[in-house]
């Protein structure tokens, strides 16, 4: 099953690279280099889920996300980050918007 999926970045490199791989599984896949660009396309179009990069210029992901919470409450978001874990925590935390439980940074071994 295909998805339309959003995905934002201000690195065209990251954007590319995450496009490709989504649409290798045959997903229709819309990119946006900025917050202001993401919540056009999502205007304009419906989204299955998106995938938001915290650390961005102008508007970073979180205030991205409380903007796509307060108007598409439901849509499934998943934030991505080269930010350190501990400090992405910090900043999840202060939003209060974020739940990222700790179990999802915890490495498993088999």
């Amino acid at each position: 099953m295909s998805a339309n999926i959003l995905v934002v970045d201000d690195l065209g490199s990251v954007r590319d690279t995450i496009k490709k791989m989504l649409e290798r599984e045959r997903n229709k896949v819309t990119t946006a280099a900025s917050g202001a660009e993401a919540l056009r396309s999502l205007d304009e179009h419906p989204f299955d889920a998106a995938l938001i990069d915290v650390k961005m210029a102008q508007m970073d992901g979180l205030e991205l996300l409380r903007r796509i919470r307060a108007k598409w409450p439901d849509l499934p978001v998943i934030m991505m980050t080269g930010v350190c874990v501990g400090a992405l925590r910090r900043r999840c935390d202060e939003a209060r918007r974020v739940l990222l439980p700790r179990e999802a940074f915890t490495a498993r071994r088999h």
